[in-house]
């Protein structure tokens, strides 16, 4: 990889994650506490809610910045170095979390809304799909943190050799 294509995926690193600060921000959260006011039974859940949100954008911002660290060391010439290694290890450790979350989220808003006639379908799919890919993020994130391990231990033995 060049160090434009690099720096062209740390850009689209910051707009999805301005992207989803904005869709939490205006559209996430007042539209939870408009239905938590028009719907009685929902408005013992709202602080459960929010603290889901906010716990999974906590989350998901960390991961990010490791993406943005990894970038930052691509460009400087260090892609197999140890600090690599432990950035894909922390983004690997905040998609699993994620993807558990989720999938409980898909699972308890399908029950909680059955139960009152008509199922959310578009939540479950929305928190199914966010589930499945922190699912692909996590696996991706372990499949690079095997591969950097090797090629760390195969550039340290390079470097040995004179």
């Amino acid at each position: 990889m060049n160090n434009k294509s690099v720096k062209t995926l740390k850009v689209l690193l910051v707009i999805v994650s301005a992207a989803v600060f904005v869709f939490e921000a205006l559209l996430l959260y007042p539209l939870s506490i408009k239905y938590a006011y028009r719907v009685q039974s929902f408005s013992a859940l709202r602080p459960a809610f929010l603290v889901f949100v906010y716990l999974t954008s906590v989350l998901f911002y960390i991961a990010v910045f490791q993406g943005l660290r990894i970038c930052n060391k691509v460009i400087e010439n260090k892609p197999f170095s140890k600090s690599n290694i432990y950035s894909f290890k922390v983004a690997r450790n905040c998609a699993a979390p994620v993807f558990a979350l989720y999938l409980v989220a898909a699972v308890f808003i399908y029950v909680f809304t059955a139960s009152r006639g008509t199922p959310a379908i578009t939540a479950v799919v929305a928190s199914a799909l966010v589930s499945f890919t922190a699912l692909i993020l996590t696996l991706a994130c372990s499949v690079l943190i095997e591969m950097l391990k090797r090629a760390n231990e195969l550039q340290e033995e390079n470097s040995m050799t004179i």
